[in-house]
């Protein structure tokens, strides 16, 4: 009897300890030795699956990433808009396609030492009225553009001479071209003379050497058409004003005109 109770005592214990390994109260270890429920993935972490409404609340375990900050928001400040175009400006500073007034569109200048004076000359600038009180009112023209020079001589160097000028209805024309439209100016002094018509004819140098009360070919005041050297004007002895006008016999039909830039310098 004594033998019996010993045997039964030992399958009691047998049993309970293979009831405690049973799955699937307590699951077998993994074969990785990782522990369980560790995989990688919102489906782990006991997210629901597939998409998720951005207005639901979030599910058990899941973590939803905070959204960008859009930064403040400024009241009252206007979308971008593009920039302006570029203004447009146009290089006849008289239009010779336009009708001239009954004043003079030209301006005068009193020269300074190495300082630059941007002046316009009218189409119907009689360079034959220079030093006197008015034009000849049988040409029709009207006052050239007087520079009233600095004492002590030196030169004058013309730039930027640019614009078109009409001729009696004639084609527009620059200040270099042939005939009247080509820009012509004239030195003359305190005494009273009437200027002599000189050289209309343009000359490629460099330095040129105009007599007083004569006229002389100023034209676009390079040594090229559009191109080459600035012509630099000798300031005859004597000498006090410089007009700026064109020849003709007529100037009431004339139109345009062109602006410079004119430097009087020692030397």
């Amino acid at each position: 009897m004594r033998a019996l109770a010993v045997v039964a005592v030992v399958v009691v214990a047998c049993s309970n300890t293979n009831s405690s390994t049973h799955y699937p109260y307590n699951p077998p270890p993994e074969p990785s030795g990782e522990p369980p429920n560790e995989a990688v993935g919102p489906e782990a972490a006991g997210a629901p699956y597939g998409p998720v409404s951005p207005g639901a609340p979030p599910g058990p375990g899941e973590v939803r990433q905070k959204p960008a900050d859009p930064g403040p928001h400024v009241v009252g400040n206007p979308p971008a808009k593009p920039p302006s175009p570029p203004a447009v400006t146009d290089a006849v500073p008289i239009d010779p396609d336009k009708p001239m007034p009954a004043d003079t569109l030209g301006t005068n200048a009193a020269l300074q030492l190495d300082e630059p004076a941007s002046v316009t000359v009218d189409g119907r600038a009689d360079i034959y009225a220079a030093g006197l009180p008015s034009p000849d009112r049988a040409r029709g023209g009207v006052m050239p553009t007087q520079l009233v020079l600095v004492p002590g001589g030196g030169v004058v160097r013309l730039r930027n001479v640019h614009g078109k000028t009409s001729c009696a209805g004639k084609p527009a024309a620059g200040p270099d071209d042939a005939g009247c439209a080509r820009l012509l100016g004239v030195f003359v002094g305190d005494r009273p003379a009437s200027p002599r018509h000189g050289s209309d004819e343009l000359v490629a140098g460099s330095l040129q050497h105009p007599a007083l009360d004569q006229t002389f070919a100023v034209g676009d005041g390079l040594t090229g058409t559009g191109t080459g050297d600035i012509e630099t004007f000798a300031i005859p002895k004597g000498a006090t004003k410089l007009y700026l006008g064109y020849a003709g016999d007529t100037y009431a039909r004339n139109t345009g005109g062109v602006a410079a830039i004119v430097t009087q310098a020692a030397k």
